[in-house]
C-alpha cells in the first residue's frame, strides 16, 4: 500500500468519543489511494490541497459559515456519490461529525445516559441516513438536513414508533417498519440484505440483532435484548456490519455479473 510520505495534517477537531474514527480518518489520509480516488470526483476548487482530508473538509464547509452556498453545493455533490462509494460517505460522516458529538453531549444530558453511548447511537444511524438521504429533492442545506435526520432516527423517530399502534406481522419490527409509507424504499433494501444475509448463512441470532438495531433500538436497548454489556453491543455492531457488508458486496457483484451477460 503506497503512503503519503508528507506530514499528516492535525485532524479539524478533537473528541474522545470520536478517537477511533479520528484514527481511521488519519489513516485515510495517509494513503496515496485515498486521494487519487477523492481526485477522480473532480471538485470544483479542490485539487488536493496541503491540508489534505481536513483540507477537503474545510472546502465542503467545516467550520465555515453557515450560509456559503458554494460549499454546500460542493457537499451535496459528495452526496450524490454516497449511494455507490463507501468513502464519499465516510467522508460525509466526517463533516458531520463535530455536529453528532454537540449532539450526543445535548441528548445525554436529557436521557441520563453517557455521551458515548449517545454518540453511538448517531453514529450507527447517520450510515444509513447518509447513503439514503433524498439529496436531489433536498440540495441545499445539506449538512443541516443531515445532522436533523440522524438526530431523528437515533432519539425521535422510535419513541414515535413504540408510542403508536403496532402493525400485527409476525417478521417482526422491521417489517413493521417498512409498512410506514415514509421509510417504505430504504427498509424494504435492509429487508432484502437481511434475506440474502440468511441465505448465505449468517446467524439467525445475527439478523435478529441487526432487525432490531435497523428498527431504532439503541445500544442500550440491544444490550439489555441480547443480555450482554454496551461495549460488547458495540464490538457485535461492528463484526454484524461486516457480515452484511459481505453479503451486500457479493449480492452486488451477481447482479452486475447479470446485467452484463
Amino acid at each position: 500500500m503506497q503512503l503519503i510520505d508528507f506530514p499528516v495534517a492535525p485532524s479539524t477537531f478533537h473528541s474522545p468519543l470520536a478517537s477511533p474514527l479520528l484514527a481511521e480518518w488519519a489513516r485515510l489520509n495517509r494513503r496515496a489511494a485515498t486521494h487519487r480516488r477523492i481526485a477522480e470526483w473532480m471538485i470544483p476548487g479542490f485539487d488536493g490541497v496541503p491540508g489534505g482530508l481536513d483540507g477537503l473538509l474545510t472546502h465542503l464547509g467545516l467550520f465555515g459559515n453557515p450560509r456559503d452556498d458554494a460549499a454546500d453545493q460542493r457537499l451535496a455533490a459528495v452526496m450524490r456519490r454516497v449511494a455507490a462509494d463507501e468513502l464519499a460517505t465516510r467522508v460525509v460522516l466526517h463533516r458531520v461529525l463535530p455536529s453528532l458529538v454537540a449532539v450526543a453531549t445535548r441528548r445525554a444530558r436529557k436521557y441520563g445516559t453517557s455521551r458515548q453511548t449517545a454518540f453511538d447511537d448517531l453514529v450507527a444511524h447517520a450510515w444509513i441516513v447518509i447513503r439514503t438521504y433524498p439529496i436531489e429533492r433536498r440540495p441545499c442545506h445539506v449538512a443541516a438536513g443531515l445532522i436533523r435526520d440522524i438526530e431523528y432516527r437515533a432519539f425521535v423517530r422510535d419513541h414515535r414508533l413504540r408510542s403508536a399502534d403496532e402493525i400485527p406481522m409476525c417478521d417482526g419490527p422491521i417489517v413493521a417498519e417498512a409498512a410506514r409509507a415514509e421509510e417504505s424504499e430504504p427498509m424494504m433494501i435492509v429487508i432484502a440484505l437481511l434475506r440474502d444475509a440468511r441465505c448465505a448463512g449468517v446467524p439467525a441470532e445475527d439478523l435478529r440483532f441487526a432487525a432490531e438495531w435497523a428498527a431504532g433500538s439503541s445500544t442500550a436497548e440491544l444490550a439489555k435484548s441480547f443480555d450482554m454489556c454496551e461495549r460488547s453491543v458495540r464490538n457485535r455492531r461492528t463484526r454484524v456490519v461486516s457480515g452484511l457488508r459481505s453479503v451486500a458486496l457479493d449480492h452486488t457483484e451477481r447482479r452486475s455479473m447479470a446485467d452484463a451477460a
